[in-house]
């Protein structure tokens, strides 16, 4: 396969995460003394990052096969669609999550400010 061309991406810190599933996603591990932690493959999570970049110009199957030939970790372009396509769900959701908990934030301060003034009203009748 031809290589792929595309600009560097930055190096990221990779944590551990919880097992949720049979299936141990591409670029991470089972620890070797807990089987429900999985352990960052940092070399597979950089690739990963830069296959996400390479979805701008390149097919799912493309970015799939070049991705298997520089890790040597197999993953399906149905594989890598899943993997990249939830990502974006859980972030957007996350971002939609934090809106809106400035929003309730915002009303309870309101609500606040209106029953102070209305408790102000009574007390000076």
């Amino acid at each position: 396969m031809s290589e792929l061309k595309l600009p560097p991406v930055q190096l990221k810190e990779w944590e551990p995460i919880v097992r949720t599933s049979r299936q141990i996603p591409f670029g991470y591990k089972e620890d070797p003394e807990d089987k429900w932690i999985l352990l960052p493959i940092p070399e597979e999570l950089e690739l990963l990052e830069q296959a996400k970049v390479h979805l701008k110009q390149y097919s799912y199957r493309a970015v799939a096969d070049w991705l298997a030939e520089k890790s040597g970790r197999y993953i399906s372009h149905a594989g890598l669609r899943q993997r990249v396509l939830g990502e974006k769900k859980r972030i957007r959701q996350s971002t939609n999550l934090e809106q809106l908990a400035k929003k309730y934030q915002k009303t309870i301060e309101k609500i606040k400010s209106l029953e102070e003034r209305k408790l102000g009203k009574h007390s000076s009748t």
